[in-house]
């Protein structure tokens, strides 16, 4: 047994205090924001950010309403989710990028009526401090969003490196 842990009398491993004070540095300071798009009939065209304008949570200030970028303040695994849906007779296909790079891809359709459907995409990714992540409308073509707040994108730090 190495000196950072000790047994519990009933025979378990228990990590010593110095080693808990290393995790709790590690994990304080809390990263986390939820934006969402609150306008209806929104026109997005090709290669634009979605223009998130309702900011729910931004603890850490990493989101950044103004560009509609999050910008990683500390290096580590961060989790990311992303909902996009259109109005009537339009659809949206979205890329959650990484510096401009494809992360993941999201699709929502708005059928004619009042039928719509909201594509959702949740995903894992390593960041390095100042790494930028956003939600980019990718097809040729202008579309129309869907807001109401049925339109979102959200993260938070997993685990700092």
């Amino acid at each position: 047994m190495d000196p950072e842990t000790v047994r519990s009398s009933r025979g378990s491993t228990v990590i010593n205090s110095k080693h808990n004070e290393d995790i709790r540095r590690q994990t304080t300071g809390s990263i986390a924001f939820s934006a969402r798009l609150d306008t209806q009939d929104v026109t997005v065209h090709a290669g634009q950010y979605i223009p998130f304008d309702q900011i729910v949570t931004n603890i850490g200030n990493a989101f950044h309403s103004h560009s509609k970028v999050f910008i990683a303040p500390v290096s580590g695994v961060y989790v990311f989710s992303v909902s996009v849906i259109s109005e009537d007779n339009h659809f949206i296909e979205a890329d959650l990028v990484k510096n401009d790079g494809r992360v993941a891809r999201v699709f929502g359709y708005g059928s004619p009526g009042e039928v719509k459907s909201q594509g959702s995409v949740t995903t894992v990714i390593e960041l390095i401090s100042n790494d930028e992540v956003a939600v980019k409308h990718m097809l040729p073509q202008s579309t129309v969003l869907h807001g109401n707040g049925y339109t979102s994108f959200s993260g938070y730090l997993l685990s700092r490196h």
